[in-house]
């Protein structure tokens, strides 16, 4: 941290993080520590660039094996029995009956694709531990818990096992599934290549997790998995992460990766597309990308399509469409979605995510992956052979991050991050400080509220954004008119903002990127105790990535604000 930082009451830097908590750098006893909720799944870009679910473990309740798992044919589990591989006393018992598949399992709800399952184990009175496949079909792979190595492995799969000290072993088993995944089921038995004890018995089990990829994540310990941040290094801002904070938003294309039913093929004066599973390497990092074939002959009204009809829509509301596409041969020209202009997209060979957004003008719409002749479109090519992964539409007037779907639309609800009671980080005079990228799109946000006693609005202080990408400082102590307000000139969308609020009884001061942007010597200073980031009461259409946040409880000094918010 700057020398600056160093002085502040409360720093929020992205970097720790936990189900439901983003840790505050400042201070380190938990006391600004931010409360976070979503209530659903959500994807974020990570340090190497790709798409990722977080959190990745894909299972619920990671460490409890009592709460949403089910045991099958006498097997058992108790609970908290002895040291888990991170030093606390939350690893389970796990108990086996003399019967076939005396097994422990929970489901689990995935798309196809490659998936890892990895579990924690320590030998019992069982030395032999198995993993079954996704599908819950049968037994794949075999672990000796007594030497650390692996057993019997079905072929197409792959299985290792790590020692991680006292006795642990990371057991994993990964597979390329052929059908819908819906256990994660994992057993004990005497002997490599069996899945019947002889006798009764148990081993010591913590830590399951299923992530997307033919590697094993480090481990992420889950609950219900819905309240996780989400720390994205699509910032612009270098190396650190920001903290991605959304607003609630639906994914209306369905099977938005494997391009199955609903979605279909047409041709006119062309050929009928080709689309091949799994064929290439997604932005996720996984063989995922489907490949999309298609060929049109040289006349006007000839076109090859993948398309999905009809998606319901509201006219006069703002949709956004936006899918990721990369080319395997030249630089094609295609169509993205039809009933919105058609805009043309030229692909390349990189992976580029394609967005566009219009305002609806009837009440659906189709969407479509296509090459179309000069009476639908102007400049499709003739062919186009690509890969293609991710098919978003939403009712937004900007893209959101990648929602994934089957076979029914899905929503990622509102990120939203608090602390509540914290008056004496904040103190009487204070500056509050904020750094992220603009983002708006067209829509109100609100970047940073401290809140007071009182209605909505009623000792408030925020910065805040506008749909003219414009940035404002609002002041209200005691309700009525605002004690302080000043609104900066216009920002570009994914521009870095650095900007600062010095909040003094009759000395209020807001800079941005080093630019005084208003001042006031008069007004009184609100007392606030709450902090909010993005969500606060009702602009729920936030979209930021923060960086930093701080509160100092001071009122810091003009050059420091210069120098606190130069970029």
């Amino acid at each position: 941290m700057s020398d600056l930082l160093n002085s502040a009451s409360l720093v929020m830097i992205p970097s720790g993080y936990k189900e439901d908590i983003v840790y505050s750098a400042v201070p380190t006893d938990g006391s600004g520590d931010l409360s976070f909720t979503r209530s659903s799944n959500g994807t974020r870009i990570n340090s190497a660039g790709l798409v990722e679910v977080t959190p990745w473990n894909l299972l619920q309740e990671s460490e409890t094996f009592i709460s949403g798992w089910t045991n099958a044919s006498g097997s058992s589990v108790t609970a908290n029995t002895t040291t888990a591989p991170n030093g606390t006393t939350t690893a389970d018992t796990f108990s086996v009956a003399t019967i076939n598949y005396s097994t422990l399992y929970r489901g689990i709800s995935l798309s196809l694709g490659i998936y890892t399952q990895s579990i924690y184990a320590k030998k019992g009175t069982k030395n032999w531990l198995y993993i079954l496949d996704l599908n819950g079909a049968s037994a794949r792979a075999w672990f000796d818990l007594d030497t650390g190595v692996v057993g019997t492995v079905a072929s197409g799969f792959t299985a290792t096992i790590e020692s991680v000290g006292n006795g642990w072993y990371r057991c994993v088993l990964t597979q390329n599934t052929n059908n819908t995944p819906v256990y994660f089921q994992f057993g004990l038995s005497d002997a490599d290549n069996t899945t019947q004890p002889s006798s009764t018995g148990t081993a010591f089990i913590w830590g399951a997790q299923v992530n997307i990829g033919a590697t094993a994540k480090p481990y992420f310990p889950t609950t219900d998995r819905l309240n996780v941040p989400r720390l994205t290094y699509q910032n612009g801002g270098g190396g650190c992460p920001s903290l991605l904070l959304e607003k609630q938003s639906t994914n209306l294309a369905l099977q938005s990766q494997s391009f199955t039913s609903p979605w279909a093929i047409a041709s006119d004066a062309g050929t009928n597309p080709v689309i091949t599973q799994n064929y290439g390497i997604s932005p996720d990092g996984t063989q995922n990308a489907v490949r999309i074939q298609l060929a049109r002959t040289n006349i006007n009204s000839s076109y090859s399509q993948v398309y999905q009809y009809p998606i319901n829509i509201t006219s006069g509301q703002p949709y956004t469409w936006s899918v990721y596409l990369k080319s395997l041969s030249g630089t094609p020209t295609i169509s993205i979605i039809g009933d919105f202009g058609r805009p043309p997209v030229t692909l390349t060979s990189e992976w580029v995510r394609y967005t566009g957004t219009a305002t609806a003008g009837s009440s659906q719409t189709q969407l479509e992956i296509a090459i179309l002749g000069s009476n639908y479109a102007t400049g499709n090519s003739l062919t186009a052979d690509f890969l293609a992964w991710g098919y978003q539409f939403e009712a937004s007037s900007y893209p959101t991050s990648y929602i994934p779907t089957t076979s029914a639309s899905a929503t990622r609800v509102a990120d939203a991050c608090s602390k509540t009671g914290i008056s004496s980080l904040i103190g009487t005079d204070f500056t509050i400080f904020f750094d992220g990228i603009e983002s708006i799109g067209g829509e109100y946000s609100r970047y940073i509220v401290l809140k007071g006693t009182g209605g909505a609005y009623v000792n408030y202080i925020a910065l805040e954004g506008a749909p003219n990408n414009t940035i404002s400082a609002n002041v209200n102590s005691g309700g009525g008119a605002s004690v302080f307000s000043s609104i900066s000139g216009s920002f570009t969308n994914g521009q870095r903002i650095k900007m600062a609020l010095r909040c003094k009884n009759n000395d209020f001061a807001f800079y941005i990127n080093g630019a005084l942007i208003g001042s006031q010597a008069s007004g009184s200073v609100p007392t606030t105790a709450d902090l909010y980031l993005g969500y606060y009461v009702d602009y729920t259409d936030n979209y930021n990535k923060v960086n930093q946040v701080a509160i100092f409880n001071t009122g810091l000094s003009n050059a420091d604000l210069i120098a606190l918010t130069t970029i």
